[in-house]
């Protein structure tokens, strides 16, 4: 690529097919564009041209207001673009005069006569010239002068690409690296000189590289501790980073950056050096004393090195280990319609488990007789679907478990390609495919449909299924995070599984699964549906949907769920309005004359209050234990309907989860570190 500062470079360049713009982060969006300059370039057999600005416009416009964090200094953006595959970068000084050109003049002036291009990409919402009064109108009003094709790039293409540097701001803000590179579609760096520090890392164990960013304009992520890599001086090497003010030492000064780089021996000082950020530890903290200071690098260096001994073991696809695990109970008849379909599709690649609850069938002679190469694990007592499951998948070796229902057909092999996008992105826990209805194939099917969401007040729904309405599959819903993915057909690392503590086996059976998902999002993970992907469910053949225990479990553990997940400040105020709204349930199935429903709910209630000291003693334990898994800032709130769906459904007469007025509701801060049992009441 080649980079120029002045417009008269280009006065002998043929064909340039040019795009504007300050490109801060080059990120995912930023990169559609510059392809689609690229591929244009290709077709007038000219070359593509990106013109960006030095120093950042509104450092200019806005010179006292300072709060303006760039993304890429424009050394790294020079980078970026040129393995993008750019012809040629202009660089044009950003100065007062150029912001105070009229539209009209830089239309003409700094566009025609000087670009002279063939053709321009833009986004439909481009402004420029002074007080930004020029748009995308004004330049088709040029069009033909300046012998140009204007191509603009249309607000839907735009919206749906989701990204813009202020969302890959905010996450760095808070440290969410995982969704910051995502959206920048690279990973996030610094660079900086190293500089001498109070060098105290040395006298613990663990000598530090303190660095001043290149450029003092560059974002900063949030205070913490982070696994990195570090390129010096050509060379590559793994470490970890601290970022803050460094308060177990009392230390008083500004935010300070000190790297330690693993197995690296050598003088650093006055070197550059290059800061890749692969994932985010934990937030800073005040330590009572320089022991547990001590104590508390010593554990982040640990998860840092699993975390790259981790990356080691997915750069080879084909390692991972991956069981499909069918629980059963009395399921002979589905056991002989669907596992041998199971076994066509999937068995090639993945361990094919069935685990027995006890069955009083003929369903392990069926098993033994008819599919002797599939593994089967003999429970003695049915431990219920959340029991069950603990108690078989501990003696499961994969990377991966699929938890699939026994009443589910299966097409093709929908695991593999699902597991590779696990493998390419750690941040992922787990996913599902859609779910369809196997007696209504076009119809996504209750449990999981398109994907998992909650409500405010922790009522589950999916996409594509409202309370008891689905939809028809219309190609409506694409791949996305969603909150929790379904028990019937779910894939999720083994190792989360086991580290989070499973299921509740309280739960016995429903809503276990969106616990579990809830918890590895407070954590920091990501919750996945694939709907591209798709398996056919028959649904309720274990338990009816509208069975009198299907209500008093749902009920039961919903309630359960909110308790135990809610942050400390939301929790109380919506577990009032949750036991109004249960009324109103009870209401609802009185006017229905369905006594067994309100008995349901009656007993559901009183089962939760007896339960509610070891609820709150789950809380605590759980919030340690998602503290040792912890990925990143909690991802809680994607995924959560900012409203009650109850009001929208039967009050708005909303049926189709596209008809909700979804948007991103507050995030919550995570503040299960202060037990409910520590301030609300007291556990014995």
């Amino acid at each position: 690529m080649k980079v120029v500062k002045e417009i008269e470079a280009l006065k002998n360049v043929k064909r340039p097919v040019v795009t504007i713009g300050s490109f801060d982060g080059v990120h995912m969006a930023h990169k559609k564009i510059i392809q689609k300059v690229n591929n244009l370039a290709e077709d007038y057999n000219g070359q593509s041209v990106v013109v960006t600005f030095d120093p950042h416009p509104r450092q200019v416009i806005y010179p006292k207001v300072n709060d303006l964090e760039l993304l890429t200094t424009l050394e790294e953006k020079i980078r970026i673009l040129d393995q993008l595959g750019v012809d040629i970068l202009l660089v044009i000084p950003f100065t007062v005069d150029f912001s105070r050109m009229a539209p009209e003049e830089y239309v003409d002036k700094f566009i025609i006569q000087g670009l002279h291009p063939k053709a321009i990409v833009l986004g439909y919402d481009h402004r420029f010239g002074l007080n930004r009064e020029g748009d995308i109108h004004l330049l088709r009003q040029f069009e033909q002068k300046g012998k140009y094709k204007l191509v603009e790039i249309p607000k839907q293409e735009i919206d749906e690409s989701t990204v813009s540097s202020s969302q890959v701001r905010r996450a760095l803000k808070v440290g969410d690296i995982s969704r910051a590179n995502e959206l920048l579609g690279r990973d996030y760096s610094l660079q900086g000189t190293v500089i001498r520090g109070m060098q105290v890392g040395r006298t613990i164990g663990f000598p530090t590289a303190n660095l001043e960013v290149q450029d003092p304009g560059k974002l900063v992520p949030a205070h913490g501790i982070y696994a990195v890599e570090v390129e010096v001086e050509g060379q590559e090497h793994r470490g970890m980073l601290y970022i803050g003010r460094r308060p177990t030492l009392d230390d008083k000064n500004k935010t300070v950056i000190e790297l330690h780089i693993f197995d690296f021996h050598g003088d650093l000082y006055g070197k550059k050096v290059t800061v890749f950020f692969k994932k985010f530890i934990r937030h800073d903290k005040k330590f009572d004393n320089i022991e547990a200071l001590k104590s508390a690098i010593e554990n982040d260096r640990i998860q840092v090195q699993s975390y790259f001994d981790a990356c080691a073991r997915n750069r080879h696809l084909p390692n991972y280990k991956t069981a499909v695990v069918i629980l059963n109970y009395n399921g002979l008849e589905y056991l002989k319609q669907f596992l041998s379909g199971v076994k066509k599709h999937l068995g090639t690649h993945h361990e094919i488990v069935v685990a027995d609850n006890a069955s009083t069938d003929a369903s392990l002679t069926y098993l033994k007789e008819s599919h002797p190469d599939v593994r089967v694990i003999e429970m003695g007592v049915n431990h219920g679907f959340a029991g069950g499951y603990n108690q078989a998948l501990a003696s499961v070796d994969a990377d991966f478990y699929v938890l699939l229902n026994s009443d589910i057909e299966v097409k093709n092999d929908w695991v593999s390609p699902i597991v590779r996008q696990m493998v390419a992105d750690e941040s992922i826990a787990c996913a599902q495919p859609e779910v369809m209805s196997w007696h209504e194939p076009k119809k996504l099917e209750y449990a999981g449909a398109a994907g998992g969401w909650i409500d405010v007040f922790g009522y589950p729904f999916c996409r594509g299924r409202i309370l008891e309405t689905t939809e028809e599959d219309e190609g409506k819903y694409k791949t996305e995070e969603v909150f929790w993915a379904t028990g019937a057909a779910m894939i999720i690392r083994s190792r989360l599984f086991h580290e989070s503590g499973g299921f509740d086996e309280w739960f016995f059976a429903h809503q276990e699964e969106i616990d579990l998902c809830w918890r590895l999002k407070r954590a920091g993970y990501k919750v996945m549906a694939y709907p591209e992907h798709a398996i056919f469910h028959i649904g309720g053949g274990t338990l009816s949907y509208s069975s009198p225990r299907k209500t008093f479990l749902n009920f039961r553990n919903s309630l359960a769920m909110l308790l135990k997940n809610e942050p400390k400040r939301h929790v109380w105020w919506k577990f009032v309005v949750r036991l109004l709204l249960d009324g109103l349930a009870g209401g609802y199935f009185l006017s229905k004359g369905e006594w067994n429903q309100i008995i349901a709910i009656v007993k559901a209630h009183f089962s939760l209050y007896k339960r509610l000291p070891k609820l709150f003693i789950q809380r605590r334990v759980n919030h340690q234990r998602l503290e040792r898994l912890r990925m990143g800032p909690s991802r809680a709130s994607i995924g959560r309907y900012g409203g009650s769906i109850v009001y929208a459904y039967y009050l708005k007469g909303i049926r189709k989860f596209y008809q909700l007025p979804i948007g991103n509701p507050p995030k919550e801060t995570d503040n299960s570190s202060l037990p409910l049992a520590d301030t609300h009441l007291a556990t014995k």
